[in-house]
């Protein structure tokens, strides 16, 4: 179950980040291979949304899709339930608890200007990325300031050459 989450949730992540633009504005379902269940409870969850592109992996259906001048990911099981969203804002619009935990336990890092916020199972996580002069990472952060490193990577140093 672990597995099948975390998919969903980088799914969700990577389809928001990588989003573009030039979809359909209503799926049809018969042309991008959509449940009708799926079909209908996006048009009733998203009703106003436009440039809609779908994908199905790992049994799931991810809808990519603009809505208020935003770009949006949705995230339906087999039976058209909505299971996640998420989409991208600024890291300056993270709610200060959490801008204020990230700032404080990462003082020599500098923050990604976007952020992923997903909202799964009820619950909202920010996905934010941080570089200082010798690593990067990938930090999961919740409203409340409660943190999670993801991913810790090394940043080669290349020797200089005189």
């Amino acid at each position: 179950m672990k597995k099948l989450t975390t998919t969903m949730l980088l799914a969700l992540c990577i389809s928001v980040s990588a989003f573009a633009a030039g979809g359909k504005s209503v799926p049809a379902a018969n042309e991008t291979n959509v449940s009708k269940n799926v079909t209908a409870s996006f048009l009733q969850d998203f009703k106003d949304a436009g440039n809609v592109s779908w994908k199905k992996t790992a049994g799931f259906y991810f809808a990519e899709f603009s809505l208020q001048d935003q770009t949006m990911s949705a995230a339906y099981d087999e039976q058209g339930v909505l299971v996640g969203k998420a989409h991208t804002l600024r890291f300056s619009d993270l709610p200060m608890a959490a801008q204020d935990a990230l700032k404080d336990r990462f003082p020599k890092y500098s923050f990604d200007n976007t952020v992923s916020e997903v909202i799964y199972d009820g619950e909202t996580n920010y996905y934010v990325g941080a570089e200082s002069k010798t690593k990067t990472l990938k930090i999961k952060c919740s409203p409340a300031g409660n943190i999670n490193v993801e991913k810790t990577m090394k940043k080669q140093i290349l020797p200089v050459v005189y």
